[in-house]
Order: structure tokens, then C-alpha cells, then sequence
């Protein structure tokens, strides 16, 4: 017998438990997510799960891959950055992985279902929650950092964390005892997030929660209402970002003074006028990929040199577009820029058109994530998840939309025959 005829009869309530693209991906994912636990074997056995993957239906790799091409023009773009790299060894070998990771982000939408993706994300973190409980450890200080080695990491974590549980939990196509078991995790998560001890999660977690339920309860108002509701939203928005353009140290320093924080946001200032002054350096191509934080760069040594990293690892600009555009100039900024923004227009359409939870998460997710880029660098990086997220769901998303214009067009000559005959009938009466 086939697999697919197995995968067929196999039970109902099993079939989507025991299909070999869910525990593959689910075993990648694990690997990732939990890399504090595995160390170095981490990437190792996410790159064996990826590679059974993608050659496990290497037919089906090829069409996903060949669809879409265009968001692999960023990780071979970060390739050919060999050819003026600062250091093209490290370019060579981080940009062959992140082609590996984004490709593999992109399959994943092809191969399973968005809820069971969801699924796969909550197990995986749900396990690191429970290790970051069992086996966690704390700060001087108090801050907890679970199985993490800062307590801004473990914050992150957990606050992906509630999102994904709250994502879940008000799924009703899900069991009853996952919902029971995501709501106890929604429900633990922000008082875990809160023993972090980290004031921009803080701030940023609760906008995304609060759009997560808002767009689910959307369904309940009428359309005409929605829209003004949209149309309001946005202008808010704007009002709200030329605001925050025409006087960002004002309100920085006073949510920093209100949170207790340092108003340099922990050197972060130092960090973002060191970095815009590389970037006219090199504004168009910037040092290469990965080849700016590398040891014997005079730049580097000098960043390190004056925090005091001993180590000289671990450290960026914390600011996704000085980080991208001092390592690929405009041009790779740009290439980022556009798929992003473009995950987050396709989740923002979907959210408001669908009203459903998949969709009002990926929106929520995805704005969490706009709000730390500004003083974290979160994408795009090899191995990373929050690649793999944001590819995931623009694919996710850019096949929901061109299926719901395809049933359209394939309506309409349907609709118009009714149409036509109602005229016909009408005319008669």
C-alpha cells in the first residue's frame, strides 16, 4: 500500500498526528526552538530534519521553490555578497544556511496546514516552557532566565509563547484537552513574561494580544462599520507615527524613566549612530552577510572594546534595519523591507476579510515582531525563527488570497448566468 493511501485510511482524529511532513517539521522546529537544551547539536539536527524534508518529495520541493522564487532572491543576494564581503569565508557558509532556512520556511506552507503549523509551534515551545519551569535558573538580580542565557531571551520566548497558546486555545477545530492545555498556558505566560524582568516585551507583547482578540470579535460587525473601524485605525496610526518621528527622545526617555530603564536604552544610541555612520560608508552593499561582527574587524573590535565584551560574540546593533543595511547596504534592505511588509499587508487583509484566529495571530505575531525590531535585530538570519515564521506566513497568507481570486473567477461565469436569468424572469413577470 502507498503512503498516501495509508495517510488516506488512516483514522480521522490521527491522520494529521502521524503524517511524516508534521513530525519532520515538528522535529525541525523542536531542534531550533530549543537550542539553549541541544548547544551545538541544535543546527545539526535542524539541518538533518530539513534535508529529509526537502528531498523527501523533491517534485513538490521544486514547484514550492520554483512558485516562489522571488523570496529566494534575498538569501542568494546575501550569497553573491561573497564578492565584496569583508570576510567572504563567513558570508560563504552563514548564506548557503540561510538559504537552507528560508527555503525550508517556504515548503513548510506548501506541505501542511496552517493550523497544523500552529500546533507544531506550541508543542515545541510548550516543551521549552516547561524545561524553562523545571529546570530554569535566576539573575543576581532576581530576573528569571529559564534555560536562557539573558532574561530578554526567555521574555521573547515566553511571549511568542502566549500568543501561540492564545492562537490555540481559541481554535475551535482543535480538541478539547489542547484548548485546556492553551489556556493554561495563555493564562501563565505573562506573569512568566513579567519574571523576566524585560520592559520592551512588556510593551510590546500586550498591542499584539489586544489585536488578536479584536480581530476575532470582528466577525460580529457589520462590514460598512468595519471598514471605518479599519480606515480610523490606520489614520491613528500614521497620526501616531509622525508623532513618535517628531519627537521619539521625548517619549523614549519617558517610557524609560516610567519603566526604570536607562534613557540610552542599555548603549543602544551609541550602537544606532555607530551603525548609521558605517552605513554611509557602505550604503549601497554594505560589509557583506554576517561579516561585520566577525573578530579582527577594526569596527567590530571597537564596539566590543568599548562595552567591554570580552567574548566578542553575541553582540548586534539591536535594530533590524541598521543591522541589515550596515551588512547589505540599501539594496538587501530593501529586499527585507518588501517581504515583511508585505507578510504584514497579506496577515492584515486576511485578518480583517476571514476574522479568524489563524490569521488574527500571524497579524498579532507579526506585529510583535515590527515593534522589536526597532530596538532588537530579529530577522533575517540563518536558523532563525523568526525567518522562518515570516516566510511561512507570507506564503501562507499569498496562497489563501490567490485561492479565494481564483474561486472567484471560477464563480463568476456561474454568477452571471443567475444574475442573467433573474433579469430574464423579471422581464416576463
Amino acid at each position: 500500500m502507498s503512503e498516501a493511501m495509508r495517510e488516506n485510511t488512516a483514522p480521522k482524529n490521527l491522520k494529521v498526528l502521524f503524517t511524516w511532513d508534521f513530525l519532520l517539521i515538528c522535529g525541525a522546529i523542536i531542534s531550533i526552538t530549543l537550542e539553549p537544551i541541544f548547544k551545538s547539536a541544535s543546527a545539526l539536527l535542524f539541518i538533518l530534519f530539513v534535508l529529509i524534508v526537502l528531498f523527501r518529495h523533491f517534485g513538490k520541493t521544486v514547484l514550492a521553490l520554483g512558485k516562489y522564487w522571488y523570496l529566494l532572491v534575498l538569501p542568494f543576494y546575501c550569497l553573491m555578497s561573497i564578492f565584496w564581503s569583508l570576510h567572504p569565508g563567513d558570508t560563504f557558509k552563514y548564506s548557503l544556511e540561510l538559504i537552507i532556512t528560508l527555503g525550508f520556511a517556504i515548503v513548510i506552507a506548501t506541505r501542511i496546514s496552517v493550523n497544523d503549523f500552529l500546533k507544531i509551534l506550541f508543542y515545541a515551545f510548550g516543551i521549552g516552557v516547561v524545561c524553562s519551569i523545571l529546570f530554569g535558573r535566576s539573575r543576581l538580580d532576581g530576573a528569571w532566565l529559564g534555560i536562557f542565557q539573558s532574561k530578554n531571551a526567555f521574555a521573547d520566548f515566553m511571549a511568542n509563547f502566549s500568543l501561540l497558546a492564545l492562537a490555540v486555545a481559541l481554535n475551535p477545530d482543535n480538541r478539547k484537552f489542547l484548548r485546556i492545555l492553551a489556556t493554561i498556558g495563555a493564562l501563565i505566560s505573562v506573569p512568566m513574561i513579567s519574571l523576566g524582568q524585560s520592559f520592551g516585551v512588556l510593551v510590546t507583547i500586550f498591542p499584539s494580544i489586544m489585536v488578536m482578540l479584536f480581530v476575532i470579535n470582528l466577525r460580529r460587525i457589520p462590514n460598512t462599520l468595519k471598514f471605518f473601524i479599519i480606515f480610523a485605525g490606520l489614520f491613528f496610526a500614521l497620526l501616531a507615527s509622525l508623532i513618535y518621528y517628531g519627537y521619539a527622545n521625548e517619549i523614549n526617555s519617558a517610557l524609560l524613566k516610567l519603566g526604570g530603564k536607562d534613557t540610552t536604552l542599555t548603549g543602544r544610541t551609541y550602537l544606532w549612530e555607530y551603525g548609521r555612520t558605517l552605513i554611509a560608508q557602505r550604503p549601497l552593499l554594505g560589509t557583506g552577510y554576517r561579516a561585520f561582527w566577525v573578530v579582527g574587524n577594526s569596527d567590530a573590535e571597537a564596539i566590543w572594546d568599548h562595552f567591554g565584551i570580552a567574548g566578542k560574540s553575541g553582540f548586534n546593533f539591536h535594530n533590524v534595519y541598521i543591522t541589515n543595511a550596515v551588512e547589505l547596504g540599501y539594496i538587501g534592505l530593501i529586499m527585507q523591507i518588501f517581504i515583511f511588509y508585505g507578510a504584514i499587508l497579506q496577515a492584515l487583509y486576511l485578518a480583517f476579510k476571514e476574522c479568524k484566529i489563524e490569521y488574527a495571530y500571524m497579524l498579532g505575531l507579526l506585529l510583535y515582531i515590527l515593534s522589536r525590531s526597532f530596538i532588537e535585530a530579529v530577522f533575517f538570519y540563518h536558523f532563525g525563527l523568526p525567518s522562518i515564521l515570516i516566510y511561512s506566513i507570507f506564503v501562507y497568507c499569498n496562497l489563501k488570497i490567490f485561492s479565494r481570486k481564483a474561486k472567484v473567477e471560477r464563480m463568476r461565469p456561474v454568477l452571471g448566468q443567475t444574475r442573467k436569468k433573474r433579469e430574464i424572469a423579471r422581464a416576463d413577470s
